[in-house]
């Protein structure tokens, strides 16, 4: 399921408009939750936090983006990666 989740947020990011964007944005929320819902799939979630925050800041909204920038730099930081923040 997260793999072909993940293909689809891929083709909605290759399309490019603000509104498939979005569309990627808030798919990408539901493969998020499905790795994390998976508890010890992933070390840290950081990552897909950055992603997801990524991915809202392309789509023009940049509160929202900012916010899962920060808990995915929060997360980086408590599991000690530091990323490039």
């Amino acid at each position: 399921m997260i793999d072909k989740l993940g293909k689809k947020v891929v083709k909605l990011v290759e399309q490019g408009s603000s509104k498939s964007l979005r569309a990627a944005a808030e798919l990408y929320e539901k493969v998020a939750a499905a790795v994390e819902e998976e508890k010890g799939l992933v070390p840290s979630m950081d990552g897909y936090w950055e992603v997801l925050g990524r991915l809202w800041v392309a789509a023009g909204e940049m509160a929202v983006g900012k916010g899962w920038l920060e808990k995915a730099k929060r997360e980086s930081q408590e599991v000690g990666g530091g990323g490039v923040w």
